[in-house]
């Protein structure tokens, strides 16, 4: 859902699709709140942690804060919404 907002944010038709990192960096050039790009950011690396595979000396356990932290990025990302 947040690559989604940031894509219609970011609108390009030279570039339909743009990675979330790139995306988010665009937000950041457009003068976007610091601490919303920061919030963005901590969603996109907990959504990486989630869905990429990770080396055994990578590992590590989802805890309650994890889950709180980038629960509470999204409510002040969506909050926020639009961005511009």
């Amino acid at each position: 859902m947040v690559e989604q907002l940031v894509q219609h944010t970011v609108a390009d038709p030279a570039q339909p699709s743009l990675p979330l990192f790139v995306g988010i960096n665009l937000l950041r050039q457009r003068s976007v709140d610091p601490w919303l790009i920061s919030c963005l950011h901590q969603i996109r690396c907990f959504g990486n942690w989630m869905v990429h595979p990770q080396g055994a000396s990578q590992r590590r356990r989802v805890e309650v804060a994890d889950v709180l932290a980038v629960l509470a990025s999204l409510q002040r990302v969506l909050a926020d919404y639009p961005w511009e």
